[in-house]
């Protein structure tokens, strides 16, 4: 399908935009993005000023669009966590990871109401938790990893799956136990008394990966843009690790969270980095991808080497 006709096809969760637009640019580069995480950054940043090339943003809701878009050949790129990106690869999605980041787990946890006779970890057995990711997704991730250190089995704890809004609801209504979620949404919890019976520091890296389409890479053109826009972005990370404050500022303005939830969401992320694609990204990969072959979240086991170009953004 053509680019522009899936883009036009998706327009409710698809949000397309220019920006960064050279006139005198012929390549052209569709950046796959999902809830503005690149874009606001970047242009937070003014990083794509004097790119020799176009630039159009495609915001998804959801990483499942967001890869069939990027399937189908109607993005260049696309960016979610390391399993959900692994496990695209594993099915024989179009795409090359090409660089990563790191983030701080302090915005992924498991919280309970504040007047909640559970005060620990362990005391969830036999409860209701709610999970506001897929399986695999990170407060799944962070969940299984908090029953495990707390000495439980998987199955001690079957939790159910509900989407941010509905669960950030039944949370509030005291319908449901425990909710294992992230940012903003458990700051916002916490803000109004629930309390952390475990974040996802220790337990979990907080991976992202960044992919470029097979299409886009064999593009002599895109191929030498692509490299040009990674460095860009790093920037962008860069410069919102620098000014955290006037970049809280403006992502308060773009995401209409207070500015208090926004600077709380910020700083919990750490200083992210966008960094390249070295022999231990690959080495931790293997072992995220064998994790998530054994629950049986991934259709078997793979060798993960050929999932990535290590030469694009070095």
């Amino acid at each position: 399908m053509e680019r522009r006709s899936f883009l036009a096809l998706s327009a409710l969760t698809v949000g397309l935009a220019a920006c960064g637009q050279s006139p005198k640019g012929q390549t052209k580069l569709i950046l796959g993005d999902q809830q503005r995480g690149l874009r606001i950054p970047v242009e937070a940043a003014n990083a794509l000023e004097g790119a020799d090339y176009q630039v159009e943003w495609a915001n998804f809701s959801n990483p499942t669009s967001l890869f069939e878009a990027s399937s189908s050949g109607a993005v260049d790129t696309l960016m979610a966590i390391d399993n959900l990106v692994l496990l695209g690869a594993i099915v024989g999605r179009p795409y090359k990871i090409v660089a990563h980041w790191k983030s701080a787990s302090d915005g992924i946890g498991i919280v309970v109401p504040a007047n909640s006779p559970i005060k620990t970890v362990a005391d969830l057995k036999g409860r209701k938790v709610i999970v506001s990711t897929a399986p695999g997704g990170t407060a799944d991730g962070v969940f299984y990893a908090a029953i495990r250190e707390a000495g439980l089995k998987d199955d001690d704890v079957k939790p159910g799956y509900m989407l941010q809004p509905d669960a950030l609801a039944a949370f509030e209504r005291g319908n449901i136990d425990a909710w294992a979620t992230n940012d903003p949404n458990l700051a916002r919890v916490e803000a109004t008394g629930a309390r952390l019976l475990r974040n996802g520091v220790g337990i979990n890296k907080s991976v992202s990966f960044l992919a470029a389409s097979d299409q886009a890479l064999n593009d002599p053109a895109r191929r030498v843009a692509l490299k040009d826009v990674l460095h860009r972005i790093a920037t962008a990370f860069a410069w919102s690790n620098d000014n955290l404050e006037a970049y809280a500022k403006i992502y308060s303005e773009e995401t209409q969270l207070s500015p208090g939830l926004a600077l709380t969401t910020l700083s919990r992320r750490g200083r992210p980095e966008l960094k390249p694609i070295t022999p231990q990204t690959i080495a931790d990969a293997q072992v995220v991808a064998d994790h998530y072959a054994a629950r049986g979240i991934f259709p078997r086991k793979a060798d993960v080497t050929g999932f990535f170009d290590t030469t694009l953004f070095t």
